[in-house]
């Protein structure tokens, strides 16, 4: 069992997990499903809000493991990419947009290459 207390804005709110394991130490189970939740929100998430990929449907041949690729390559090289200057809201959904309709965005992007 691991009980975590959180505060935000002045309101204090308890969870508590149970876990089955067989690690003595709570303390590496609890590091290891944060790195777990991190790389889903960080790369996963991403993907899935930018590209959709959840809905993708490649399944012959190597088809899946190339167009994974891709879009992760796209995804690094879009967040790289400095944002247009008259632009206030900044995302990756965004920047798709941009790059499809901005020539300048576009070839700054492919500068990166």
């Amino acid at each position: 069992m691991a009980r975590e207390e959180r505060t935000v804005n002045g309101k204090t709110s308890t969870d508590i997990r149970f876990f089955l394991t067989s690690f003595d130490n709570i303390e590496l189970v609890k590091k290891s499903i944060r790195l777990h939740w991190g790389i889903e929100n960080r790369l996963h998430w991403c993907l899935d809000m930018t590209f959709n990929e959840d809905y993708k449907r490649h399944r012959k041949d190597h088809s899946p493991e190339n167009m994974t690729v891709m879009r992760r390559l796209a995804l690094n090289i879009l967040r790289q990419a400095e944002k247009p200057e008259n632009k206030k809201q900044d995302s990756l959904s965004k920047r798709t947009i941009w790059f499809r309709e901005n020539r300048q965005f576009r070839q700054t992007v492919l500068r990166l290459l």
